[in-house]
């Protein structure tokens, strides 16, 4: 199992949870939601999927902790009420899931580290940059935090040659 595969199971419950949350949110709003058993009984069995895909990769995680089994007696039609419990259910245990992987898939950085990133993430707020360059700044920040220390300086490096592009003279000597 590949970082790229735990991320991959991460994003299927993100987007479970999300599409969980969205019908949820239509049904509390209308009285008389449209096709909201066939909706839950579709995010349930994309639960179901995700949830095994997290059983193959939960002893990777040294976790103990097991995601409910969501299943539900199928007669046809869900109630309202069942259709919304089921749906807070899912998105509970999606976001235990969430939680656990996201901790296996970040590295862990220092209070200080973190404090010292988004005060820089802050300065970047306050200053008008080319596109460009903002973009380049805030995924160098983001590389940073992820412990991902080449990336970051790669990203950053960039920004300098490109700044150095700006400057006139005939070459790099010349210009500086």
């Amino acid at each position: 199992m590949t970082h790229a595969d735990m991320g991959g199971i991460l994003s299927q419950f993100k987007e479970v949870k999300k599409l969980a949350t969205v019908v949820y949110n239509e049904m509390t709003r209308n009285s008389d939601p449209i096709g909201e058993s066939e909706k839950t009984d579709a995010i349930l069995k994309s639960y179901e999927n995700a949830k095994q895909n997290f059983e193959i990769a939960r002893p990777l995680t040294n976790s103990r902790i097991f995601l409910p089994l969501l299943k539900r007696d199928y007669n046809g039609i869900y109630a309202k009420d069942e259709c919304c419990k089921t749906l807070l259910e899912i998105m509970a245990a999606c976001e235990t899931a969430i939680g656990m992987l996201q901790k296996f898939e970040s590295p862990t950085i220092t209070l200080e580290e973190r404090d010292r990133l988004n005060s820089l993430r802050n300065e970047l707020d306050t200053f008008s940059f080319d596109s460009y360059y903002e973009k380049d700044l805030r995924a160098a920040l983001e590389e940073q935090e992820n412990k991902h220390y080449l990336a970051s300086a790669l990203i950053s490096s960039r920004i300098f040659t490109h700044a150095l592009s700006k400057i006139p003279g005939d070459d790099e000597n010349n210009s500086a």
